[in-house]
């Protein structure tokens, strides 16, 4: 049986094994004084002898993958298709971007402020008319930015094709901003169906008419010449 001391040691089990190997060998020699060379003649201690020493090795080769190989249950992943960091006391959670042509697109994120205050977020991208700056003012607590809230941002010439991604970097205050790389999705699934940008809206525009083609007006008896009359 382990002690309390031998559970709570890493080496636990390794102690314990080669303890019990220690007392087999020196057992019938403290006893009758006998050589230790005459114990492992017997097939039986020999056979007992070689399991100790196999139990030692595996609870060796255990020890060392737990302390050595990765856990993953410890590992911050991102449950959703977005991506998320922290940054001072704003956490951004479920980045990307719902674009179809992969020109025009629309950011959706969740901003949890854990302030008292207000915080601007500043929002970077690189666009085809170069560095794009946006502002996202994200309230304690919650704040969804999506096409339909009243937080959007909507980024243009993002020039990547739809499951690429965008480096896009988040800062606010003072703190150090950090980039991520934001990844770029259709709206085929139903959960993103209305994400995506309006398009912009045409302009109407009116003809100008053409003085040439304009009718003219139908000529009016001289007013010095009397009509015939039957």
């Amino acid at each position: 049986m382990r002690t309390k001391q031998e559970e709570g040691r890493p080496g636990g089990a390794a102690t314990l094994a080669t303890l019990a190997w220690y007392r087999l060998v020196h057992s019938d020699s403290a006893l009758s004084g006998a050589s230790r060379a005459d114990d492992l003649e017997d097939p039986v201690k020999a056979r007992i002898a070689a399991s100790v020493v196999l139990a030692v090795g595996v609870a060796l080769a255990t020890a060392g993958c737990n302390l050595v190989a990765p856990q993953a249950t410890r590992k911050i992943y991102d449950p959703s298709d977005g991506v998320g960091a922290t940054i001072g006391d704003l956490a951004i959670r479920n980045a990307m971007i719902i674009s179809d042509d992969g020109e025009l697109g629309t950011l959706v994120v969740t901003f949890v402020n854990s302030t008292d205050e207000s915080l601007s977020v500043e929002v970077q991208y690189e666009g085809a008319a170069g560095r794009t700056n946006d502002t996202v003012d994200a309230v304690p607590g919650r704040t969804e930015v999506r096409p339909d809230s009243t937080e959007a941002v909507q980024m243009d010439g993002i020039d990547t094709i739809p499951g690429g991604l965008l480096p896009v970097y988040f800062q606010y205050g003072s703190e150090e901003g950090k980039e991520l790389l934001v990844p770029v999705l259709t709206n085929a699934l139903e959960a993103y169906s209305t994400l995506t940008p309006a398009p912009s809206a045409t302009p109407t525009r009116t003809p100008t008419p053409n003085p040439a083609l304009t009718a003219l007006p139908t000529p009016t008896s001289d007013p010095g010449v009397d009509a015939p009359t039957e």
